[in-house]
């Protein structure tokens, strides 16, 4: 922590990795409230931004932040998140200008428009932003872009227009994530000259977890999505579910894929063959818009025999449901490939544009690399998050996809003992972990 101090005084970008997300969420702002109580007003930061990815994660921090011991620190804390009147903010407006520490979302750091309607400064203020994902930040830049820069859709996509301006008005901008990447600091314009490595609460831990990347399957097809006969991949999928599930004696298995109109795929194909039938479980999926859904999920949350929910791979971003489906009785996560980004024009001229830039600049991540690197990263969200409702009991990671198996050092890190294997070699070693 004294290191990330000293970065604030030195006025210096810092990037920060760290294991958990509550336990990130509690040391950053155990951080930032020391740097409040240190620091000189008229020659320091005006005030702090917690940046987090979703409105939802707002008051999620915020009580994090006032369970903590804050009785020796003269201060003032807020929260800001849903739409962008003064009707729907959580706080009062004069709560909000007052607040040393505002948690919000990042539409009010780098809209000004949105945090002018709040007299919000970003000018010398200390930003920190809470875990949130490099394709979350992309999302946001990309959004206010898109109406001056339409005509070149390959800067529209490019965060670091709008991202290395907001650092450039900031007092320094701290980024706290699971694990740095190759060409982060090219992809958001910006210089992080202080690196640290913070070991989270691991000792608070008491799960254990499995991990494997599945190249192919019972039959030896390999997990490869998009080639090959898709009725045989289907059924091979199929398989592993079958397997996994013989063995655990209770709790539920959730399989994430990458579409909607993918998961649709699989559950009908499914149910078809008779693999539902066959496992004598709940087994049930994502439904859009149906309230019942809801239910049914909180309905199996509370009980811990066997069932099988298909979702998609966004899903987790919807925390309601998400905490619903991904709850204490959960014993294993099946990611059918990986959550890669959907490919449009922009995308194929941003990846362009980065084969141009990577060919002129080392370090920056070419336009595969960059594609592949979004949909690990947004891979790792969902594992952190899974993490999160874990924090007490086992839990097991299969990723399917065979061309993971040369990108398995960029998991996140808390997946302790992740290995490259087939079907059979992971089944067997799941059964023996079940057992000891």
């Amino acid at each position: 922590m004294d290191t990330l101090l000293n970065s604030i005084d030195s006025r210096k970008n810092a990037i920060v990795t760290s294991l958990g997300g509550a336990e990130r969420s509690r040391f950053l702002l155990k951080m930032e409230l020391i740097a409040i109580s240190k620091r000189d007003a008229p020659s320091s930061f005006k005030r702090i931004f917690h940046i987090v990815t979703w409105d939802a994660n707002v008051t999620e921090v915020y009580n994090r932040a006032r369970s903590l011991p804050f009785s020796d620190f003269d201060f003032k804390i807020a929260k800001l998140y849903g739409s962008e009147t003064e009707d729907n903010i959580s706080d009062s407006l004069q709560v909000i200008q007052e607040a040393h520490i505002l948690i919000c979302p990042m539409k009010y750091l780098f809209n000004l428009e949105a945090g002018n309607k709040f007299n919000l400064s970003r000018n010398d203020s200390l930003v920190v932003f809470d875990g949130v994902p490099l394709d979350s930040i992309e999302s946001c830049c990309c959004e206010i872009l898109e109406p001056s820069l339409a005509s070149d859709p390959g800067k529209t996509m490019s965060p670091s227009h709008v991202f290395k301006q907001m650092v450039s008005d900031t007092w320094c901008t701290i980024l706290a994530c699971n694990r740095p990447i190759d060409g982060l600091e090219h992809e958001l314009g910006a210089s992080f000259p202080i690196r640290v490595d913070e070991d989270l609460g691991q000792s608070c831990r008491t799960y254990r977890t499995f991990a494997s990347i599945i190249t192919e399957g019972p039959e030896k097809i390999p997990m490869l999505f998009g080639a090959g006969n898709k009725t045989d991949l289907l059924d091979e999928v199929g398989r592993i579910v079958e397997l996994c599930a013989s063995k655990i004696n209770s709790g539920g298995i959730v399989v994430f894929l990458p579409s909607y109109g993918v998961m649709l795929a699989y559950h009908n194909h499914w149910k078809k063959s008779g693999l539902f039938e066959r496992l004598g479980i709940s087994c049930t999926r994502e439904n859009r818009g149906d309230g019942q859904f809801k239910q049914l999920l909180f309905n199996l949350s509370k009980s811990k025999s066997k069932s099988l929910v298909l979702v998609t791979h966004r899903f987790h971003q919807n925390i309601q449901l998400a905490d619903c489906t991904l709850s204490s009785s959960t014993r294993a996560i099946i990611s059918v490939g990986l959550p890669y980004p959907f490919t449009n024009d922009a995308w194929n001229a941003r990846m362009k544009l980065n084969d141009e830039l990577a060919s002129k600049e080392p370090g920056r991540l070419n336009g595969e690399d960059l594609y592949r690197y979004r949909a690990i990263e947004f891979m790792n969200g969902i594992i952190r998050k899974c993490l999160d409702e874990f924090r007490y009991q086992d839990c097991a990671f299969f990723i399917l996809d065979k061309s993971a198996e040369k990108d398995s050092q960029k998991f996140t890190q808390e997946l302790m003992d992740l290995r490259v294997e087939n079907a059979s070699q992971s089944i067997a070693r799941f059964e023996s972990f079940n057992k000891s």
